[in-house]
């Protein structure tokens, strides 16, 4: 959702800079994994269709996306 929310931003704003970068802040593992791994393909086509559509729209408007992920243990 906020690389969606982010997507959004972008195409409206009309201020931009000729290349862009998105930093995502992540502590779900599952979610790392699937982004970093693409694992889960054949459970979760649904999320990989998804990536791959947002992925050719942040590089159709030269943005780059930076995951940073960090897990949290107690």
């Amino acid at each position: 959702m906020g690389l969606e929310i982010s997507l959004d931003y972008f195409r409206r704003s009309n201020n931009r800079k000729p290349r862009e970068t998105v930093y995502i802040l992540c502590d779900c593992s599952s979610a790392i994994d699937i982004i970093v791994n693409r694992s889960a393909l054949t459970s979760r086509l649904d999320i990989f269709h998804r990536l791959s559509i947002l992925e050719d729209s942040f590089s159709a408007l030269q943005i780059d996306i930076l995951l940073f992920g960090f897990l949290v243990t107690t």
